[in-house]
């Protein structure tokens, strides 16, 4: 059952078979990997689900190949293709000031993203792997923005998220590749949004607060 598939590497994925006619208590699936090693491994009966067997793979690290056993009876050869999943490769954030600051475009270090309340976020990303398409969304505002692929090159991203939602916490790059595959457990970008004040000033020098003078 469910036929020849693909799974993200690290994932699981579960065999299935369903059979008529006289039941075994368990049966074998045999697993040839794309490495060449290969193992029997029993299938069992899934509780309460008559003629329905079973088998979970864990941690899908390659590929492979497998067929069911029940009795004497034999599945068709099923595939199973892993790939890993998209992630983010690089992250560079910008930030459009309002014009009345006339500080124009300022580059934002990654692990420091204050954006001046009503400039706009600019958000470019490259992936690990090509992809067909991207999502922003904001942690705390439940908000989402698409991202645009670049037709040239499908593992680079970017957005004009515009000045950032209220209640807007964070955000997070979500990837989908061309096997359906999304990312996983993405990072939450942290974001500060800080209001415009009065300049203020600090004295620079001298470093010490006090100073010895002598008349």
């Amino acid at each position: 059952l469910g036929g020849d598939r693909v799974v993200g590497v690290g994932d699981s994925t579960v065999i299935e078979a369903g059979a008529v006619g006289v039941m075994p208590r368990r049966g074998t699936v045999r697993i040839a990997w794309a490495s060449g090693r290969s193992a029997d491994l029993p299938i069992e009966v899934m509780a309460g689900v008559s003629g329905r067997f079973a088998r979970t793979i864990e941690n899908v690290q390659e590929s492979f190949e497998y067929r069911v056993r029940l009795n004497d009876g034999r599945g068709a050869p099923v595939r199973v293709r892993a790939v890993p999943r998209p992630a983010v490769a690089a992250l560079a954030c910008r930030q459009a000031c309002p014009a009345y600051t006339g500080l124009g475009t300022v580059a934002l270090a990654e692990g420091d993203l204050r954006v001046l309340a009503g400039a706009r976020l600019l958000v470019d990303v490259t992936a690990t792997k090509p992809v067909v398409e991207g999502v922003c969304r904001f942690a705390g505002a439940e908000t989402s923005i698409p991202l645009r692929v670049d037709p040239r090159d499908a593992r680079r991203l970017s957005v004009d998220a515009g000045t950032l939602p209220r209640g807007a916490s964070g955000f997070a790059i979500h990837l989908t590749d061309a096997d359906g595959l999304t990312s996983k457990d993405p990072v939450v970008y942290r974001l500060e949004t800080v209001p415009d004040r009065p300049p203020a000033l600090a004295v620079s020098a001298p470093e010490r607060r006090d100073e010895l003078v002598t008349p």
